[in-house]
C-alpha cells in the first residue's frame, strides 16, 4: 500500500520550516507516512486520499478525508494550512488549490518525479512528470518564496 514506506528524506529535511503546532495538509497521503512524522513533530495533520484502505491506516496519525481530488470539486475550499505536503503525486489542475491552501507564512513541501524518470522506471508518462523549472514557475506565480 502506498504510504507505508519511511518518510521522504526531503520532507524530513524541510519539516523544520513548518511553524510549531501548525495544521498541515498531506495531499494524496496514502497510509500516512508523512502524517506520522508531522504528528510526532507536534503538528495537526489532515490526510487526504481517495483510498479508504489507506486512510484507515493514516487515521492513526491525524484527521483524514476521503476525496477523489482529480474527479470531484476541491474538498477544502477556504481552508488554509501552515504547510502543504505533496510527494510522488502530480495533477496539474490542482496547482491553484494547492498553492491557495498554503497560509501566509506557510510552507509548501513538494517532491515528485521529473522528466527523465521515464528512462529509469515509473511513472513514465509525461503528464505525471515535472518539466524543468515547472514547480519553480508554479511557486512564483502563486506568490511563494522558494527556499530549496
Amino acid at each position: 500500500m502506498h504510504g507505508t514506506e519511511a518518510p521522504s528524506p526531503w520532507v524530513q529535511r524541510c519539516a523544520h520550516l513548518i511553524a510549531p503546532h501548525s495544521p498541515v495538509l498531506d495531499l494524496a497521503c496514502g497510509a500516512g507516512r508523512h502524517m506520522q512524522l508531522l504528528a510526532a513533530l507536534g503538528h495537526q495533520p489532515l490526510g487526504v486520499d481517495r483510498s479508504s484502505e489507506a486512510l484507515a491506516a493514516a487515521s492513526a496519525w491525524g484527521k483524514t478525508l476521503q476525496a477523489d481530488i482529480e474527479n470531484s470539486p476541491w474538498p477544502l475550499v477556504g481552508q488554509r494550512f501552515g504547510a502543504v505536503v505533496v510527494t510522488n503525486y502530480l495533477w496539474r489542475a490542482l496547482w491553484p488549490h494547492i498553492v491557495g491552501a498554503v497560509q501566509d507564512g506557510g510552507v509548501l513541501i513538494y517532491e515528485t518525479f521529473a522528466l527523465g524518470q521515464e528512462t529509469v522506471g515509473r511513472p513514465a508518462r509525461a503528464e505525471f512528470l515535472l518539466a524543468p523549472g515547472e514547480l519553480l514557475q508554479v511557486a512564483a506565480e502563486g506568490g511563494l518564496r522558494v527556499l530549496a
